[in-house]
């Protein structure tokens, strides 16, 4: 599992918030393709459900 930290800047021409171009995710969205196969892997072939596969997902970050 591969974790991104996207940090954001801030744009004085445009006067907007920026974050930086994460070529492996989808959209705006800070979860990269595999991480996203991998879940939906738990959910649908392991038949797990979305409470217990957010609960190994927090267990992971410690």
């Amino acid at each position: 599992m591969i974790k991104y930290v996207i940090k954001q800047g801030y744009c004085k021409h445009c006067d907007k918030v920026v974050y930086p171009e994460v070529q492996e995710t989808i959209g705006n969205r800070h979860f990269g393709v595999r991480f996203l196969l991998y879940i939906a892997y738990q959910r649908y072939e392991m038949n797990l459900p979305e409470g217990k596969i957010a609960t190994l997902m927090s267990r992971s970050e410690r």
